[in-house]
Parts: C-alpha cells; sequence; structure tokens
C-alpha cells in the first residue's frame, strides 16, 4: 500500500515545481534579448514578486496567459 507524501514533502515538491516554471520563464525571455544578463531580465521579470516564489509563480502565469491572448488576437485579425 502506497502512503500519501508527509505535508512537507508536498511542500517541497510545490516549491520545486514553481521553480522550476519560473526557471524556464525567465530563460526563455533571457535567450530573446541576448547580451543582457539573465539576472536583469529575471529582475525585470520578477520585479513586483518581492521574493515571494508563490508571487513570481502568479506572476509568470498571468504574463504567459496575457502572451497566449495575444497571440490568439493576433492570428484571428491576421
Amino acid at each position: 500500500m502506497k502512503t500519501m507524501p508527509s505535508l512537507e514533502e508536498r511542500i517541497k515538491a510545490l516549491h520545486e515545481e514553481i521553480d522550476r516554471v519560473v526557471a524556464a520563464y525567465v530563460d526563455e525571455r533571457a535567450a530573446q534579448v541576448i547580451g543582457v544578463p539573465r539576472g536583469v531580465v529575471e529582475g525585470t521579470v520578477l520585479a513586483r514578486a518581492n521574493g515571494c516564489a508563490c508571487e513570481e509563480y502568479r506572476i509568470v502565469k498571468a504574463r504567459l496567459e496575457a502572451e497566449r491572448k495575444l497571440a490568439d488576437a493576433q492570428v484571428s485579425t491576421g
């Protein structure tokens, strides 16, 4: 019988997932602005989060959704 992970293990896994999502987003954006240090891109993207990983995740998700909506609008009017 499989036991359920502890609360601490689940929280750790969630933080790792948040870190992966945020890092991937920042890496993609940093690759688009050659010559700008990754740290500068990261600071610009995540400035409003004030160091809170959960808020960083919310910001990234909101930006991804906004980018998707913009792309959809461009396709439908293009």
